[in-house]
């Protein structure tokens, strides 16, 4: 689970090893995202049976590939608290939804925005969250 939460939070982070010789899990915390000071990102990330496959994720997957439509975003975050827009909104205007969705729905096309972006050694992660985020 990754979320945004204002950075004037105090957090705290402890890892419990459990009967595995190895810690799987990981966690990535950015005080301050994009310059910004009331903004943080906090994620956790399960090992899923080791962490080779989220270490070989985290290095080994150059290219991202999205498909995204409506209005959820995609922000690539840098190592430098960065946060580096990948996609748009996709909204319908307020002048066509006033009239009624119903009556255009035939009419209106959900057409995705389809994303290639290559990774670098400065990105951190990727959000990908709903407007409820934004």
């Amino acid at each position: 689970l990754s979320f945004v939460v204002p950075s004037f939070l105090l957090h705290g982070r402890l890892r419990v090893q459990g009967k595995r010789p190895y810690m799987e899990d990981r966690h990535t915390v950015v005080g301050t995202l994009n310059g910004d000071p009331s903004s943080s990102f906090y994620g956790v990330f399960d090992g899923h049976g080791g962490d080779g496959a989220s270490e070989y994720l985290s290095f080994s997957i150059f290219l991202l590939i999205m498909s995204l439509v409506g209005d959820s975003r995609a922000v690539l975050i840098k190592k430098s608290g960065d946060a580096v827009p990948l996609s748009s909104d996709h909204k319908v205007p307020s002048r066509v939804s006033a009239i009624g969705d119903r009556m255009l729905k035939p009419y209106v096309i959900a057409e995705p925005e389809l994303i290639e972006t290559q990774r670098t050694e400065d990105d951190l992660c990727l959000v990908l969250a709903s407007d409820g985020v934004w």
